[in-house]
């Protein structure tokens, strides 16, 4: 039972880690994201009070186990954030499928939890890539993103190459008429001379 609330409580913790990922990746992109963030602190606040909840209705070692898990989970959303920091500094260059990220990102953990005297073993590092592979740096999760990235791109460049096309017939128009009116003044001209 006590390993089903773990697992309850690394996909709970990111699902979190997930949103918060996107949010910084569309926001680096310029996509406006505020209903998007409102969604988010809602299920953030949810997941926070269930566990919560469940911190305090146990006792013992479910306790500790998941007192644990939440110190993972803000381990882990650190190292994410470190990650994407990178990234955003040009640290990290041509990533498409979020590898380098999902590499600093578990540097950043693993260091962090030897500062702190935890023996990164085989069992910390399955975890800690478990949740950076699974729920952070997803290549689903950063193709899907990248797809609708590409998709809003496309949209907003065929709507303005609309508003080009209509600019350029509306400006070879005003030309047409431009050019008649001139020729009607110089006939004008040329008559009252």
């Amino acid at each position: 039972m006590s390993n089903n609330t773990l697992f309850m409580v690394i996909g709970i913790s990111g699902a979190m880690v997930v949103a918060i990922f996107v949010i910084a990746y569309l926001s680096h992109k310029g996509i406006n994201i505020l209903n998007i963030l409102e969604e988010i602190k809602s299920a953030v606040t949810t997941a926070k009070t269930y566990t919560e909840a469940a911190e305090t209705l146990t006792t013992g070692k479910t306790r500790e186990i998941l007192q644990s898990a939440d110190a993972f989970e803000k381990l882990a959303l650190q190292g994410v954030r470190y990650a994407e920091q990178m990234l955003l500094s040009q640290q990290i260059k041509d990533d498409p499928d979020g590898s380098k990220r999902k590499a600093a990102a578990l540097d950043y953990i693993y260091a962090q939890l030897q500062l702190h005297g935890v023996k990164v073993d085989d069992n910390v590092k399955l975890i800690a890539n478990g949740i950076v592979e699974n729920t952070v740096l997803s290549d689903k999760t950063i193709d899907e993103i990248n797809k609708k990235i590409d998709d809003l791109i496309n949209t907003k460049v065929a709507a303005l190459q609309s508003q080009v096309d209509s600019l350029t017939n509306t400006n070879n128009k005003l030309a047409a008429e431009n050019q008649s009116v001139n020729e009607k003044l110089a006939n004008i001209i040329a008559q009252t001379k």
